[in-house]
Parts: structure tokens; C-alpha cells; sequence
């Protein structure tokens, strides 16, 4: 297999060994690991390259798995919790580790009889003279200065040494600068031994701590095929995510996407189990009754157009008193000739436009009769309609009663 890289515009590809060789041991980047419990554990690394990127999902590099190699810088996983016993022993060229862990990985040291017998690799400072036990010569030894000094005259012996070999060589022999990147928040980088390998140490992203942790565990365990009997499942990694109480943490959990899949999954199974209930029947319903806007309504119509008619009356009774007004008038005031004639046009003209009025108004009286029929013939047909319901009513009742009655029976028996 290849892996592409896009740099300025330009596409590099680089082949690599990636397959499993069975279930519990695969090839990863031309490194070999093998399944644990837990995870991945790295055996060893076999290739030549100058920069290395350990496996996601690796808790642990063995002995002597890049002894040896021309390695420059390595990537760590966040997962990794311990680094084997001169795992990086003889790597010169090694000059940037990075970690990503919460917690820095354990350092695995084993006993060495041959290293402890060596006056060579006394960790205190100073100079120190021993007689050697064959020739009886003055022997004089320089510590490695790990510490100031230890307990000579307690024991024959020294009883503190330092056998760990990580990185490039053993504690107090690491004679060139390796930087270490740590995550800004992680834990016990700053410890003794680390110090003695790394003599720089710079900050870099924030890691998961373990609160964080479980939540992505969580995740994890979720299936990829969620159903209903995973509910249980689902809530428990919804519970761990919301322990996680800064915005930074739960910012790398880089799975939140399938915690909300699964959420969403379930919510459906249950709105489709709700839905269609198997083997559940639909009790009978009573027919409801629909209300049908019955008397009060039609009044309130008939009391509207009684009330226009009574103002059309009362307007006709109006210009009819006014009408007489003017006759009256008329035959009180004797104007001269011309000016009697044009009082009697002027009479005459107001007397047909007050009939047309009057015809207007009988029109109106006739119109408003013809709409009080409607009324009444709409109030008759509302009354027939609140009949038909009360008869369905009572038919839904009397079959309501029917359905009843068996059961009624079998509770008697």
C-alpha cells in the first residue's frame, strides 16, 4: 500500500508495509505489533526511516524495539503507557521525542548484575577510590553524577543504581541534547529520570486526561449496528462525555460523531416501536359528535336584520313627516305667481324623490322578509342536522353496549 501527501501544490507518495499477518500480529508502517487486551503492543521496527510514527491504539513498545535504528524524531500515540527496557537504546541520531499521553509513559529498567558490579556506573558525583582486591592498587572512579552522593560507608556495596537505557543510553550517559514535546497539561514529565534523558522539554497540545479518556472508551465500545438492546450502552457513553467539563477536553474527543449516530438511532427504533405496537389492537372509539352552530347562532342574524329593518322604518317615518313639513309650510307662506310655481315644482320634486325613497325602503321591507325566511329555513335545517347526531349518538351508544355485553357474560361465568 501507498500513503499520499500533498506539500506546496506537489503530491509525494510513499509505499508502505501495512497487513495482518494473522489476527493477534499485524505489519503497521513496516513495524511489527502484535494484539493485546488492550490494545497494540510494538515488537519492533524494521524500517529506515528518519522520522517514525508509532500506531494509534499502542500501550506499550518492548525491549529493544528500535535498538539500534537511525531514527531522528518519533511520534508516540496517546495511548502508549509504558516504553520497554532500552527501547531506543543506540539510537544516536535520536534528537525529538513526542508524546501525546495525559500521563507519561512508564520506563521499564531491568537489573543488570554485570552494570551493578561496574565501580563505572556509580550514579554519585565526585571522584572515588576503591583497592582493588587481586593487585591491591588504588583504583579512583568518577561518578556519573546522577545524584550528589550516596551511602558508601552503609553498605560493602552500593545499593543505588540506575539501570534504566531508554532512550540513546543509560541513565547519567546521555550526552546529546533530546528535546521532549509534552502535552501543556500532562503529568510527571517533569519527574527525576525523564529529566535525565530530555534535557529540553517543550509544551505542545493539550492532551485527553482520564476523564476524557473514558468517554472515548465509551464511545468506542459503542457497535456499529446500534439497536434498542444497546440503549443501555448509548446512555452510558452519553454519561461519560458529560462528566468531561472544559471545552479543550471535549475537543479531542475525536469520536463524539458516533456517540451522536447512536443517540439518534435509538430515538427512532423507539419512535418506530411506539408507532406500530405488534400484536396490540386499537380499542373501539365513540364517533365524536360534531358540534354544528345551532340556534344561537341564527338569532343573532335574525336580531341583525330586524334591527336594519327597524332603522329602514324608522328613516321611511322620517322623510314621511318631513314630506307633510313642507306641505305645510307651503300653505302658510302665499309667494307671489312665479314664485308659488317654482315652490310647487320644487314640492312636486321632492315628493317623487321621497316615493322613490318610500319604494327603496318597501324594496329593502321585502328583501329583509325574503332573508328572514332564509333565516328560518336555515335554523329548520340546523334543527334536522342536531337530530341525525343525536340519533348517531345513540346508535354509537346501543353498539358500544353490544360490544360490552360479551365480556360482561365471561365475567358472570
Amino acid at each position: 500500500s501507498t500513503v499520499s501527501e500533498e506539500f506546496h501544490g506537489e503530491v509525494f507518495t510513499k509505499p508502505t508495509l501495512t497487513y495482518d499477518i494473522s489476527e493477534t500480529v499485524k505489519i503497521i508502517d513496516g513495524m511489527l505489533y502484535r494484539v493485546v487486551p488492550n490494545g497494540l503492543e510494538l515488537i519492533s521496527y524494521t524500517g529506515n526511516d528518519t522520522a517514525v510514527t508509532v500506531a494509534d491504539g499502542t500501550v506499550r513498545i518492548t525491549a529493544q524495539a528500535f535498538a539500534g535504528a537511525d531514527v531522528v524524531q518519533v511520534v508516540l500515540p496517546s495511548t502508549l503507557k509504558s516504553i520497554g527496557h532500552k527501547a531506543f537504546y543506540a539510537c544516536d541520531a535520536l534528537t525529538m521525542v513526542s508524546f501525546a499521553s495525559y500521563e507519561a509513559p512508564i520506563l521499564e529498567e531491568e537489573y543488570d548484575y554485570s552494570y551493578w558490579l561496574s565501580a563505572e556506573n556509580l550514579p554519585a558525583t565526585g571522584e572515588y577510590q576503591y583497592e582493588d582486591a587481586y593487585t591491591g592498587a588504588t583504583l579512583v572512579y568518577r561518578g556519573l553524577g546522577i545524584v550528589p552522593y550516596f551511602m558508601w560507608n552503609a553498605t560493602e556495596t552500593p545499593a543505588v543504581i540506575y539501570y534504566g537505557a531508554n532512550f540513546v543510553n543509560y541513565v547519567g550517559r546521555v550526552d546529546d541534547t533530546i528535546v521532549m514535546v509534552k502535552p501543556s497539561n500532562g503529568l510527571n514529565y517533569d519527574s527525576f529520570i525523564y529529566g535525565k534523558y530530555f534535557a529540553l522539554s517543550v509544551n505542545g497540545e493539550a492532551a485527553a486526561d482520564a476523564t476524557t479518556l473514558a468517554a472515548i472508551a465509551a464511545i468506542n465500545a459503542l457497535p456499529d449496528e446500534i439497536t434498542l438492546a444497546h440503549k443501555e450502552l448509548v446512555l452510558a457513553a452519553r454519561a461519560a462525555y458529560d462528566k468531561i467539563t472544559s471545552d479543550t477536553q471535549r475537543g479531542l474527543v475525536k469520536n463524539y460523531e458516533k456517540l451522536r449516530k447512536a443517540e439518534q438511532r435509538i430515538s427512532d427504533l423507539e419512535y418506530i416501536q411506539n408507532e406500530q405496537q405488534p400484536g396490540t389492537e386499537t380499542p373501539p372509539q365513540e364517533t365524536p359528535v360534531t358540534p354544528v352552530p345551532g340556534k344561537t347562532f341564527n338569532k343573532q342574524r335574525v336580531l341583525m336584520i330586524v334591527t336594519l329593518a327597524g332603522l329602514a322604518v324608522s328613516l321611511s317615518l322620517s322623510i314621511v313627516f318631513f314630506v307633510l313639513y313642507l306641505k305645510s309650510r307651503k300653505k302658510l307662506k302665499k309667494p307671489d305667481a312665479v314664485s308659488e310655481d317654482k315652490n310647487v315644482e320644487s314640492a312636486d320634486e321632492t315628493v317623487e324623490n321621497v316615493e322613490e325613497t318610500v319604494d327603496g325602503v318597501e324594496e329593502a321591507l321585502e328583501s329583509t322578509e325574503e332573508m328572514i325566511d332564509s333565516v328560518d329555513e336555515v335554523a329548520d335545517s340546523t334543527e334536522e342536522t342536531v337530530d341525525e347526531a343525536d340519533e348517531t349518538s345513540d346508535a354509537v351508544d346501543e353498539t358500544a353496549d353490544d360490544t360490552n355485553e360479551p365480556t360482561d357474560n365471561g365475567a358472570d361465568a
